[in-house]
C-alpha cells in the first residue's frame, strides 16, 4: 500500500537537475497545490508513462501535445484509475493464489498477472472497434468517414478496401499488402497520399478471417484505437477491478478449508437473483444476444421442411444440453456467407467467445429498474423480450408455434429477424471452476458452490439451482458441465496464457473469458461505478483525503474518499 500511495499521492514532485521523483510529501502544514492546476512535471510524467510503445506494465495510449486543463484532469484520473486497478487486481490474484497454498510475486512490472489485465483492456477495446466498424458498414456510415470528422485518419487504405472522400495513404506497391502491418512497416514509399472519390469496396476485408479482420482494423485505425477506444475501456476499468474482488472466499481453517462462491459479491449479486428461501425462480440480469436478419423468403426457409429452425422448440430444448447446437447448427446459420460476405444483414459484430455474427453484445440489465443499461442499438422490437427472457434459445415474437411466432418483422414485412438469447446464470458459470497458479497440479483447487452465511450456516447453491430446472429449463447444461479456470494454469498445470498475457485458446477456458466480459459489462452500470470509486479510492488513499495533494484531482474525486474516523 505504501508503494501505491507513493505513486498516487499528489501527483507531486521534487526536482533536481537530473531527475524528477514522484513522492507522497509529508507536510507539517497541509495545503494542496493549485498553481498550475496540473504541473508541467505531471504532464511529462503522464506522457512518459502511457506513451511508451514497449512498456509491458502500462496500458498504452497517447495524446496530442496540446493539453487543456480539463483534458489533463481527465488523463490524470485515467492514469490514477489504471494504476489503482493494476494494484488491486493483482492483490486480489495474490489472495486467490494464497487460498490454494501458493505465494506469487506481482511486484515486477512484467508480471504475467498484470500482462493479463492489460491484454484484456486491449482485447475489449479491439472488440469495441470491430463492432463499431461493422455497424458503420451496416448503417452506411463507414468508420473511415466518421473518424475523419473527428480529426483522425486511417493509417492507410487500398484500392480493394477503401472509402471514398477521405484523405489517406493508398497502397502503390507491386507486392501483396499485409493488412496486419503498418504503413511504416511496409515502407512508406509504397504509399501515396491522396483522396479517392470512388465508391465503397470491401472485397479484401470480406475475404479475411474474423481474427485477421480484427488484426487489420487495429493497424488501420491505430491512431483512433489508442486515442479513443482504449481510453473508453480504461474509464470503466476501476469498476471492473472492484467487481473482480471478492468473487470467491475461503471458509474454515487453513488445513481444513474450502474455497467457495461468494453469492453476495458485488458482481454476482448484480448478475442474478438468489432467492433460496421462498422458492422463487432465479432471474439472470446478463444475457448474450445475437440477431440474424434476412429477407422474408430466406427467413421462411429456415423454418420450412428440413430447415434448421423447422423444429425450433426442440432445438431450443437441445441447446440447453448440447454445446454443438450453438457451435454447429446455429453458428452455421448466423455465419452463412455468400461471396465472402455474411448473409446476415446485422453487422454489429462477431462475439469474442463463440465467434457468431450479428452479436448485439453482453446485455446487462439493472434489476432495480428492470431496464437495460448497456448499449443495445436497433433492438426496439425485442428489447423487452430480452429483459423478460429466462431460458436459452431463439425467442418468440408472439404466441403460438407457427414460424411467425419466432420472427420479428419489419413494418413492410419484407425483412425479418430471429433473435438468439443465452441468459448467463452464476452457477452454470462457476460450476466445475478450478483455481491454479502453478505449472503443476499439486495446488489445484475446485470451487465449492456451498454458500456459508453468518454463523457458518450453509446453503447448497448447486442443489438450489438443480431444483430450478423444472418446466422450461434455464440452465445451459453444457456450460454447467464444462471445466473453467481462474488463475494462470489449468488443473494439470498447463498454462492458460502466453508470455504476452493473451489467452492461449479461449475455447479451452470459455467460462473464464465469459467471467471477464461480465465484469466489464457490469462496469458500465452507474451505481456500481459509484460503489467502485468509493471503495477503491478510499483504500488507495488510506481513507485520508490529505493524501491527495492536487486540488484539481481532489475536487474530482473528493466525494469518493471516505475518511476513517480517528
Amino acid at each position: 500500500m505504501k508503494k501505491l500511495l507513493s505513486l498516487l499521492g499528489a501527483i507531486a514532485f521534487t526536482s533536481s537537475a537530473s531527475t524528477s521523483t514522484l513522492v507522497a510529501c509529508a507536510k507539517k502544514s497541509f495545503e494542496r497545490f493549485t498553481e498550475p492546476e496540473i504541473a508541467d512535471q505531471v504532464k511529462r510524467w503522464i506522457i512518459a508513462q502511457i506513451n511508451a510503445e514497449d512498456a509491458s506494465d502500462v496500458v498504452k495510449y497517447s495524446f496530442n501535445d496540446i493539453f487543456t486543463k480539463a483534458a489533463l484532469k481527465q488523463m490524470a484520473i485515467r492514469l490514477l484509475d489504471t494504476n489503482i486497478s493494476k494494484y488491486f487486481y493483482a492483490s486480489e490474484e495474490v489472495k486467490r493464489a494464497h487460498y490454494t497454498g501458493v505465494s506469487i510475486d506481482i511486484s515486477q512490472p512484467d508480471s504475467l498477472l498484470i500482462k493479463q489485465f492489460i491484454n484484456f483492456v486491449e482485447q475489449v477495446a479491439l472488440d469495441n472497434l470491430s463492432t463499431k466498424y461493422f455497424t458503420g458498414i451496416f448503417n452506411s456510415t463507414p468508420l473511415e468517414t466518421t473518424i475523419a470528422g473527428q480529426g483522425y485518419a486511417p493509417d492507410y487504405q487500398t484500392e480493394k478496401w477503401y472509402v471514398g472522400g477521405t484523405q489517406s495513404y493508398f497502397w502503390t506497391g507491386t507486392s501483396n499488402i499485409d493488412y496486419k502491418k503498418s504503413r511504416k512497416e511496409q515502407e512508406e514509399n509504397n504509399f501515396k497520399i491522396q483522396i479517392k472519390s470512388a465508391g465503397n469496396n470491401y472485397n479484401d476485408f470480406n475475404a479475411m478471417s474474423e481474427n485477421e479482420k480484427k488484426a487489420a482494423l487495429k493497424v488501420r485505425f491505430k491512431d483512433y484505437y489508442i486515442h479513443v477506444e482504449v481510453p473508453a475501456v480504461i474509464d470503466k476499468i476501476i469498476t471492473a477491478t472492484y467487481l473482480h474482488q471478492n468473487e470467491i472466499k475461503r471458509y474454515g481453517s487453513v488445513d481444513n478449508s474450502v474455497i467457495y462462491l461468494n453469492r453476495n459479491s458485488a458482481l454476482f449479486n448484480a448478475t442474478q437473483s438468489w432467492d433460496t428461501v421462498s422458492g422463487a425462480r432465479w432471474k439472470s440480469y446478463l444475457k448474450m444476444v445475437w440477431e440474424l436478419k434476412l429477407d422474408k423468403e430466406s427467413l421462411d426457409k429456415l423454418f420450412a421442411g428440413s430447415g434448421p429452425l423447422a423444429k425450433v422448440e426442440e432445438l431450443n430444448y437441445n441447446l440447453t444440453n448440447y454445446k454443438n447446437i450453438l457451435t454447429d447448427i446455429l453458428t452455421k446459420m448466423f455465419n452463412n456467407k455468400q461471396n465472402n460476405a455474411f448473409d446476415n444483414m446485422i453487422k454489429d459484430g462477431i462475439d469474442p467467445i463463440f465467434g457468431i455474427s450479428g452479436f448485439k453484445g453482453f446485455v446487462g440489465i439493472n434489476k432495480s429498474k428492470n431496464d437495460i443499461f448497456t448499449i443495445l442499438s436497433n433492438a426496439d422490437a425485442y428489447k423487452q423480450k430480452i429483459i423478460d427472457t429466462a431460458t436459452p434459445g431463439i425467442i418468440k415474437s408472439g404466441e403460438g408455434t407457427d414460424p411467425l411466432s419466432y420472427q420479428f418483422l419489419d413494418a413492410n414485412k419484407r425483412y425479418g429477424s430471429v433473435v438468439l438469447v443465452l441468459p448467463i446464470y452464476t452457477v452454470d458459470l462457476m460450476k466445475n471452476m478450478n483455481i491454479n497458479y502453478k505449472a503443476d497440479n499439486k495446488n489445484n483447487k475446485e470451487l465449492s458452490l456451498t454458500w456459508y452465511g453468518s454463523g457458518g450456516a450453509q446453503t447448497d447453491l448447486d442443489q438450489a439451482w438443480l431444483a430450478q430446472q423444472g418446466g422450461a429449463k434455464r440452465s445451459l447444461s453444457w456450460l454447467y458441465k464444462e471445466k473453467g479456470y481462474l488463475g494462470t494454469h489449468n488443473e494439470t498445470g498447463s498454462p492458460l496464457y502466453n508470455d504476452k498475457g493473451a489467452p492461449i485458446d479461449i475455447a479451452k477456458n470459455t467460462k473464464g473469458q465469459i467471467l471477464k466480459w461480465i465484469e466489464y459489462t457490469f462496469a458500465q452500470q452507474q451505481n456500481l461505478q459509484t460503489a467502485a470509486k468509493t471503495r477503491l479510492y478510499s483504500l488507495a488513499f488510506a481513507n485520508n483525503p490529505e493524501n491527495v495533494y492536487s486540488q484539481t484531482l481532489y475536487n474530482a474525486i473528493r466525494s469518493f474518499i471516505i475518511k476513517e474516523e480517528d
